[in-house]
Formats: structure tokens, sequence, C-alpha cells
């Protein structure tokens, strides 16, 4: 799911929020809703990436099959819609508690940079580790010829320069978060004096725009917060959306991708991620309606982050075990695994919890 985000009563926004009006406190319909997000999007997150070695094989076939059209669309596209819609939550909920930046600086420092320093560290001692067994991959890919140690180190821990990833992957979502939030005064300045002009822009960036250092994506969506933090906080947009006619032009563009029938498809993409993130949203709407999912779903919540933080690199271990044991990676083993993978970060976090609360916390970002 600011990061994965927490739903408790939120003060209002300073009146420098947007020129149109302040950004009221959260309504207790949204934060519900936020909260019922949380560990549905982290599963997806898990799905998207397991999904990896089953894509390479499916388009290294050059066969359209049942198999390839599931795991695309269930892993490539709208997992990633889930992934990225955090970006928008997180905004939305960052404006709403914009703080004095000096402030915010020090609680984001507890609740991103040090999980993220200490859960990188873990998992560059983790594929030592191993690497020296075979049974992991190694890290070559930072450390390059003609590299020295300290910026071999920055890759590991930043991405930048192999590959856009930092040595525990999936956390490539807090650091671009963290850069964000480190902009956030220049980007509320631009959103308050040409909120059009940088709504144009930011669009334009997201379309065309494609760099290794931050996603144009999530920049898109994590200023896409602030606007509706402003503009529509009680989120009134969903209301208008109609739920058969977006589901029929996601599935039909989303079809038509996965055929390959349209040139540019990186732009296409990005158009069916941005409409799955509104499918998704649409769906989760639906949830709170039915008490009983969403009393588990609420539970399940508590752990999202800690889901988020441990999957990798224990998913990884898991498929390598799967598939040296079955021969093959298969559609159900892709499912399975993500489940065992969920089912194991849960009991960890259960147990962290319960026996070390203060390295949960440490770990967790206080969360």
């Amino acid at each position: 799911m600011t990061q994965f985000p927490n739903t408790p009563d939120i003060q209002k926004a300073p009146a420098s929020a947007l020129p149109v009006r302040d950004a009221g406190p959260v309504s207790p319909q949204v934060s519900r809703l936020i909260t019922l997000m949380r560990f549905p999007q982290i599963v997806l997150v898990v799905l998207r990436h397991n999904a990896g070695p089953l894509l390479d094989a499916v388009y290294g076939c050059g066969v359209l099959t049942a198999a390839g059209v599931f795991v695309t669309g269930l892993g490539g596209i709208f997992a990633y819609s889930a992934l990225l819609l955090m970006f928008f939550l997180s905004g939305f909920l960052f404006w709403h508690r914009e703080l004095p930046y000096r402030d915010m600086l020090k609680k984001k420092a507890r609740a991103l940079l040090l999980p993220y320093l200490i859960w990188n560290t873990v998992v560059i001692v983790f594929y030592y580790i191993g690497a020296r067994t075979g049974m992991m991959r190694d890290l070559s890919a930072y450390f390059q010829p003609g590299i020295s140690k300290p910026a071999a180190l920055f890759r590991l821990y930043t991405g930048w320069g192999a590959g856009g990833y930092p040595a525990a992957y999936p956390l490539w979502y807090m650091r671009d978060l963290m850069l964000m939030m480190l902009a956030s005064p220049l980007l509320s300045f631009c959103m308050k004096r040409f909120p059009r002009f940088s709504l144009a822009a930011l669009a334009l960036l997201w379309a065309f725009g494609s760099n290794p250092f931050f996603s144009t994506e999530g920049l898109l969506l994590f200023c896409l917060g602030r606007y509706a933090a402003v503009l529509d906080h009680g989120w009134t947009f969903l209301k208008r959306i109609k739920p058969f006619s977006l589901a029929f032009v996601f599935l039909a563009t989303m079809c038509i991708e996965i055929a390959g029938f349209i040139g540019g498809r990186l732009l296409f993409h990005k158009f069916n991620v941005l409409t799955g993130s509104l499918v998704f949203l649409e769906l989760c709407s639906r949830l709170p309606a039915h008490s009983a999912a969403a009393a588990v779903l609420t539970r399940l919540s508590v752990y999202s982050f800690c889901i988020y933080l441990f999957h990798e690199p224990l998913l990884s271990v898991i498929r390598t075990l799967a598939v040296s044991l079955t021969g093959s990676y298969t559609v159900p083993l892709y499912l399975l695994t993500a489940a065992l993978t969920i089912l194991l970060c849960i009991a960890a976090g259960i147990l962290l919890r319960r026996l070390l609360p203060g390295l949960y916390r440490i770990l967790s970002g206080g969360r």
C-alpha cells in the first residue's frame, strides 16, 4: 500500500495545497477503502514479481497460449496497475499530512529510509551466501570491471547504473517515493501556481518519458494523489465510473496488447496500466459491502508492508526449489509459490511482532 498507507484520522492540510480549496480530512469511507485495498494490492505485487520467468517462457515460445494470456494479463498488466496505484495512495495521504519539510524528512527517514537501508543490506548478504552455495544468482551485475567499491555499493543500494533496481529490487518503489517526497516543495509549488500546466507536463512525461532513475508513471500518480486530496478528497470520481464500460475497455485493450496488434506498445501498455488502476479501484470499492471479507482484509492489511519487504528474495528461493522439484514452471506452480510466499511472510510478521516487537517496528518503519 505514505508507503503502504496507514489510515488514522488525518488533519487538515495547509492552505497552500492548491488554489481551489483546502484538503479536508479523509472521509471515513475513503479511509476504510484504503485499508481494504492494502492486502489485495500486495498480493498482486507478489504475483507481478513472480511472473517474470513465466513471461519469459511465454514470449520465448512465439505462440499465443491460454497460459500466456492469463499470466500476461494478471501478472504483467493488472498486477502492475495495483503496484503503481500505491503511488496515488501514498501521494493522496502524503499531501493530507503535509508537514514542515524538516519534520517530514525526519519522519520519512524512520518510516522509509531506515527499512530501505536495512533490508537492502540483508538481501545483499543473503545473495552473497546464496551465490556461494549455488542456490542464488550472484550480484556481479553491480560490480562491473573498473568500478570502485563505493560506486558498486551505491549501485547496490540505489540500482542506478545497474538496470534501475537496487539489490532488494521490489524496493525501487520506496526509492522513487523518497525522491518524490524530497522534491515535494517544488512539486507543491508547481501544482499550486500552475495546476493545469503541471498536470499536462506530468501527463506528457508519463506518456513519452522514460529514465532509469525514477518512475515517470509513479510521479504522475503521486501528483494525482495531491489533486485528489484537494479537489476530490471524498473520491466522488468513483461514483462516475461506469463499471461495465470500464471493464469492457480494459479487457479489450489488454487483449490487443497481449496479441501484439498495436505498434508502439509501451504507450499502449501505459494506457492499460492506468485503466487497470481504475478497474482495481472500482473492484475494491465494492468490498465494504461484504462485511466478512472486509473484516478479514482489515486484519491482513496490518502485514501488507511486511509482505512487501520480506517477499524477495524468499519468493525467488521458493520458486527455484519448486521448479527444481517439478522440472517446469507452470501456471498452477506460479500461483502456489506466490501463495506460499505470502503465507510465510505473514507468519514471519506475526512472530516478529510478538517475539521481537522492537525489531519489527524498525523493519516496518514504525507501522
